[in-house]
């Protein structure tokens, strides 16, 4: 019988970037955990739920004869590269910084370097930049 996994579209496919990390192991895990029932079901749906890059991270965790450890090893691996609370203040800190010189009544502009510094108040204030 084949097996039922959820739509690939449910979540929006991750493609790395760092700020989108958090809200996609959130979304992604729910979904994953609450409707999949074995492990190589949720290791084919995290697959599917990957961009262009990160899959080549858990490439090969599929091999596992344990299931559970090749579901587990690629969030390791994920978690790892897109997780670590140093790349991310670096990322963060980068954005706040790099930007160009903002016109006062450019308020597109403004609004966008104000959610840079909630996001980085929002991951200081969480201990996430410690």
């Amino acid at each position: 019988m084949p097996m039922s996994l959820p739509q690939a579209d449910i979540v929006e496919k991750f493609n790395g970037d760092l700020m989108d990390y958090p809200e996609f192991v959130q979304r992604c895990k729910t979904i994953i955990e609450s409707q999949c029932t074995t492990d190589y079901q949720r290791l084919t749906c995290l697959r599917r739920y990957l961009g262009t890059e990160p899959p080549e991270l858990i490439h090969g965790c599929h091999m596992y004869a344990d299931k559970t450890k090749a579901y587990c090893m690629a969030w390791e691996r994920l978690n790892n590269t897109y997780g670590g609370t140093k790349c991310l203040k670096d990322k963060v800190k980068a954005e706040l910084f790099k930007g160009p010189t903002i016109h006062e009544t450019d308020y597109e502009a403004l609004h966008k370097v104000k959610t840079h510094m909630d996001h980085f108040r929002f991951f200081d204030s969480s201990g996430h930049l410690d």
